[in-house]
């Protein structure tokens, strides 16, 4: 069904159908939300606050869907926002580039060195609006694994292994998870995806 998908969404001037592996890789890379270039921080957004209602599913109504996490959240979008639509609410995503719905996270990145206060502020932001407001369904998802590979020089130096990263990572998400999961009616924790 994807592939049908992928190719009712191709136009002939752009791929060549006599190709179905380019045409996968044309339809995967045009195969992002509508409103994610106003609605989705990437890597060189300043993050202040939390998107607007405009991006909201339904602008008029406070969110009772929330969609936390990185790109790979963000891929979920239709889900939250059906899930909204069925139970008659609105729905809307914190998501930011390479930042996973962690609490106190901060991978460096040499090539965004901001990155990892810009993805700690998105959390702070994400988790305050979680404690304040009336939450149904909240739909977490990162590229897991990518969180667990640390730049940072320091850490390489001191030698981490990818054991103390998965344990600073899980120990993150359950505080997240700890902190949040009293005030959200339900938590939906997008396994990792195949990478």
């Amino acid at each position: 069904m994807l592939l049908m998908g992928a190719a009712w969404s191709l136009r002939p001037a752009e791929v060549d159908p006599a190709t179905p592996a380019e045409a996968m890789a044309w339809a995967t890379r045009q195969d992002h939300p509508a409103n994610m270039d106003q609605c989705h921080f990437n890597l060189s957004d300043e993050v202040t606050q939390l998107p607007e209602a405009t991006c909201r599913s339904d602008p008029s109504r406070s969110p009772d869907v929330v969609i936390w996490g990185d790109s790979h959240a963000l891929a979920w979008q239709p889900l939250g926002w059906e899930i909204a639509r069925v139970e008659h609410g609105s729905a809307v995503g914190f998501t930011l580039d390479a930042c996973p719905p962690i609490a106190d996270y901060a991978r460096f990145r040499a090539d965004f060195p901001r990155h990892g206060a810009k993805c700690r502020r998105l959390n702070e932001l994400a988790m305050g609006y979680l404690a304040s407001h009336r939450v149904k369904t909240l739909i977490m998802g990162a590229r897991w694994l990518t969180s667990l590979q640390s730049t940072d020089p320091e850490r390489v130096a001191r030698a981490a292994t990818p054991r103390n990263e998965g344990e600073a990572l899980a120990a993150g998400l359950a505080k997240a998870l700890a902190d949040i999961s009293p005030k959200v009616g339900r938590i939906i924790l997008m396994a990792p995806s195949p990478q």
